[in-house]
């Protein structure tokens, strides 16, 4: 059924994201505007994801958010550590897709945005270019220039929320990055990643992991892991 957006099984960097609007006139027509048979579509993807390909709806952004996105959506990474009192947010940060592309990954020559959002109010607080690891900071959203200052994330709680009931579901796991999408209908997830890498952390906030702030959590967290996990299991 189209619309829909497919994606690799196992990828990371957005790599292979296809958003497919329609087929006309036995085209397929993608979210960036370029067209193609259903036969090479199928090429590609078994050419380049032989381990699996999803399909999944097409999910729409919040008002509040869809006029920094451009044709594609940001998705709001929830990184939650598992602490005393079970799973709470370690940080919160979001991508901002180039213009037109059809995820809110890097493209080649349309790097997208990263940017840091507050934990607790879900406030825009800081946001650089991924390009690499520089540090060329921006203050608009790279599919259009709308300014991103005053931003603040609709449903925010409710994102952290869903994140934290989540990582309940995953107890030998002391920290998982959700990745969620802020619709009309409210959050959603779009993955959970086990190993979230805390790259878009170090350069959205500009500040490495292991800071004063993060270093004694994350000690914490792997020493209840490992009482978890030395349990026996009924």
């Amino acid at each position: 059924s189209l619309p829909c957006f497919g994606k690799p099984f196992a990828g990371t960097f957005s790599i292979g994201g296809a958003k497919i609007e329609a087929l006309e006139d036995g085209l397929l027509r993608l979210g960036n505007g370029s067209r193609l048979t259903p036969e090479a579509f199928a090429a590609a993807v078994v050419r380049h994801f032989a381990g699996g390909y999803l399909f999944q709806l097409v999910l729409r952004m919040h008002p509040v958010l869809q006029p920094f996105c451009d044709v594609s959506i940001s998705s709001l990474r929830v990184v939650t550590l598992w602490e005393a009192d079970g799973p709470r947010a370690l940080y919160t940060a979001a991508k901002l897709p180039g213009p037109g592309n059809m995820t809110d990954g890097p493209m080649p020559g349309q790097a997208n945005t990263m940017m840091a959002v507050d934990a607790q109010s879900g406030q825009y607080l800081r946001a650089q270019y991924n390009a690499h690891m520089n540090d060329r900071t921006t203050d608009v959203a790279p599919a259009n220039g709308r300014p991103l200052a005053g931003l603040t994330l609709p449903d925010f709680a409710a994102a952290v929320d869903l994140a934290c009931t989540a990582h309940r579901m995953f107890p030998p796991h002391g920290i998982l990055g959700t990745d969620v999408i802020l619709t009309p209908e409210g959050p959603l997830i779009n993955e959970i990643n086990p190993n979230p890498t805390h790259s878009l952390y170090q350069r959205s906030f500009d500040r490495g992991l292991l800071n004063p702030d993060f270093r004694p959590r994350f000690d914490e967290a792997a020493r209840l892991v490992r009482e978890r996990n030395a349990r026996p299991r009924r």
